[in-house]
């Protein structure tokens, strides 16, 4: 839901059926957060101003629907909201996580996919797709989209009844032809132990380069052009400019430090840019649910990811889903993101969390069963699954926990 001047409906209600919304301000908002449901299209609500006892029924009959003082809200000018033509928000339950590494998606290539993954396809407790895609395989000349990897994939999905949410990095996977055209590289080397890239010479962007960040956010737009109004598609990873993944680390050894340094590293360039590629994704996807992923931004004082996150969470309220790499079993976890400086934010617009699986690295992730504890604890909307989905060990804990994905979140 898009709310513009949220906070001028502090006088009055707008009550849609089947459960109430309360007012668009303060708690009012945080609970239309929790309802987790957009009005659909032709739906009637009751307005209902407190201080004058007027009551107005209202019909969404297209697209906005514009309050002026004159439909009883005293001393307020025009009161904007726009209405989804769809009702859903947040990607919720099992998502099966798939990374498309192929240059090819041709007829043979899409039936090699499907019967890859024909068990999580065919399961009924797998509820979506989760989908990355790599920007140099996507758009590998520019302005040449392959659409055939997008849709491929969302027909797949809405063939099997799922839905579907996609990831598109930039970072290690940008194409060659950004860097031809003038924009800055940046050369590091791989230091995480986990990757098949360790060791070696890796080459990203900087993050404030502008013909990066204008050919990123032209891709964008052009997928919210043919894709913003898909009904398989539930939501978008708002990715931006990062090392090797959709997290938003970016090297930081000290050789590297200094390298950023000289090309003019700043806390409000790091942050501007990723100000301007989320802005991006909710912009030219506006019905959708926006994802993203908070992790280490790990060159510039670490209240730089609160600065982005509170952005992204006042400026789209009731769309935000924040996605996180780190569920464990390590230890008992109470609160996401406690020490992180947005927290409370959090708490006060309910903001679910997607978490990343790590089943296929169980030495980093601790206790499987303190991990699905802590899905159920810290207010997960949903979140990607392995095969342990098949263990018989876990069929109880993971039905329980599938259960309270559902309950707790309305459907994208």
């Amino acid at each position: 839901m898009s709310v513009k001047d949220a906070g001028s409906v502090d006088k009055g209600q707008l009550l849609g059926p089947p459960r109430p919304i309360p007012q668009l301000s303060g708690e009012g908002l945080a609970e239309w957060r929790r309802s987790g449901r957009w009005l659909d299209e032709g739906e009637s609500v009751l307005l209902r101003d407190v201080e004058r006892g007027v009551r107005e029924v209202v019909n969404f009959g297209g697209g906005e629907f514009s309050l002026s003082p004159s439909h009883g809200v005293p001393g307020r000018s025009v009161v904007t909201v726009q209405v989804p033509g769809m009702i859903g928000v947040f990607p919720r339950g099992f998502y099966c996580r798939i990374n498309v590494k192929v240059e090819d998606m041709g007829e043979d290539r899409q039936a090699e996919y499907e019967r890859a993954y024909e068990r999580y396809l065919l399961e009924s407790r797998i509820d979506g797709l989760y989908v990355g895609f790599r920007w140099n395989l996507i758009e590998p000349a520019e302005g040449k989209i392959r659409w055939e990897f997008f849709d491929f994939w969302l027909e797949l999905a809405e063939k099997y009844g799922k839905r579907m949410m996609f990831m598109v990095t930039a970072g290690t996977k940008t194409p060659s032809w950004v860097f031809e055209a003038g924009a800055t590289c940046f050369p590091f080397i791989d230091r995480n132990r986990y990757h098949s890239t360790y060791g070696e010479t890796l080459v990203t962007t900087v993050p404030w380069d502008p013909l990066f960040l204008e050919e990123w956010t032209w891709m964008i737009r052009s997928l919210g052009e043919r894709y913003a109004s898909s009904k398989a598609l539930a939501a978008v990873s708002a990715t931006g400019p990062a090392k090797t993944s959709g997290e938003m680390h970016l090297p930081n050894s000290p050789e590297d430090m200094e390298r950023w340094e000289r090309l003019g590293l700043t806390r409000k360039r790091v942050v501007e840019a990723w100000k301007r590629c989320f802005s991006a994704w909710a912009d030219s996807f506006p019905r959708k649910a926006l994802v993203l992923t908070v992790s280490q931004l790990n060159i510039v004082p670490r209240d730089a990811v609160a600065e982005i996150v509170e952005y992204a969470l006042t400026r789209y309220p009731g769309r935000v889903v924040l996605r996180s790499a780190g569920l464990n079993g390590k230890r008992p976890v109470t609160r996401a993101f406690a020490d992180w400086g947005f927290s409370g934010l959090m708490t006060a617009l309910n903001t679910p969390i997607f978490y990343g699986w790590l089943g296929s690295q169980p030495e980093r992730m601790g206790d499987y069963g303190v991990a699905l504890q802590n899905a159920r604890a810290t207010g997960a909307c949903g979140l990607t699954i392995g095969d342990s989905l098949w263990d018989p060990r876990w069929e109880e804990a993971l039905t329980q926990l599938r259960g309270d994905l559902l309950s707790r979140w309305s459907a994208a």
